[in-house]
């Protein structure tokens, strides 16, 4: 649909700021009026713990090559790196924001905070939700 208002959440499978757009991404956006791009803080369960900040800046990394390579093809995303687990950033941005997709760029298997993610985001919204395994260049 021309004008969707698209919520992309990418988790640290796409964490390589020197390879282009995946194809996921441009087909996921290319008709979209507004995007959104959302990098959660994904780290152990140590890390999180021990407040390490490394999964930070890997999510600050991945968040602006994302952004980046968006803008290179003519797309101008918004973005933000949360420090919520991805159902946890989704829902917090889903009581501020309405929209019309949500793209779940995230590992088949996903990381311990991502367990169930696809279905839980599911019943959580009325919007479509698309995801979309991303695999690490």
């Amino acid at each position: 649909m021309p004008g969707d208002r698209v919520l992309i959440v990418l988790d640290d499978s796409f964490d390589a700021p020197g390879v282009d757009v995946p194809q996921w991404a441009r087909v996921a956006v290319q008709d979209a009026g507004e995007v959104h791009v959302i990098a959660p803080y994904i780290g152990s369960r140590l890390s999180v713990a021990t407040d390490d900040d490394e999964p930070r800046h890997r999510a600050s990394r991945r968040l602006k090559a994302t952004m980046d390579h968006l803008t290179s093809v003519g797309i101008h995303p918004a973005g933000s790196v949360s420090d919520y687990s991805p159902l946890d950033a989704v829902t917090s941005y889903l009581l501020e924001h309405e929209v019309d997709r949500i793209v779940l760029a995230v590992t088949a298997d996903g990381n311990w905070r991502e367990k169930g993610l696809i279905d839980k985001v599911r019943n959580t919204t009325n919007a479509v939700v698309q995801a979309l395994p991303v695999v690490s260049a």
